[in-house]
């Protein structure tokens, strides 16, 4: 089933194209912290930190560990998985607005060497006084 994933705005989820209700805020910022590294391993002293805080409880792992298991259940398929020292979510091509959103914003080659444009052919930009433009570092 197809599963979206939205950061940009409200966390949301949605499973064939249906919205699924998430939990408190608590659940839906663990959810939005392994979005926000999708793809990569959050450790879970950066989920204490971020989302309880200072002065977490004492059972604050058992907390974190129900967070994730009921996330995988409303998910419905197996993308959260444990890596020490934390948890992934694995997130593939169009499944995260925030994904689709930096494909879409990507900028443009920059003007320099050693930057992404470095398969540019000949000389770059240059203004009428044969100088180069200021933006152009």
């Amino acid at each position: 089933m197809a599963v979206r994933y939205q950061v940009l705005g409200p966390v949301e989820l949605f499973t064939g194209g249906v919205p699924v209700r998430l939990g408190g805020p608590k659940q839906r910022a663990v959810l939005a912290l392994l979005l926000l590294h999708a793809n990569r391993v959050v450790s879970e002293q950066r989920f204490l930190t971020m989302v309880w805080g200072d002065d977490p409880p004492l059972s604050v792992r058992g907390q974190l560990q129900m967070y994730v298991s009921q996330l995988r259940k409303l998910i419905g398929e197996p993308v959260i998985v444990r890596r020490p020292p934390g948890y992934l979510i694995q997130v593939r091509p169009g499944e995260l607005d925030l994904h689709d959103f930096d494909e879409k914003a990507r900028p443009a080659p920059i003007w320099r060497r050693g930057g992404p444009a470095t398969r540019w052919r000949g000389s770059g930009p240059r203004s009428r006084s044969g100088r180069a433009p200021r933006w152009v570092a």
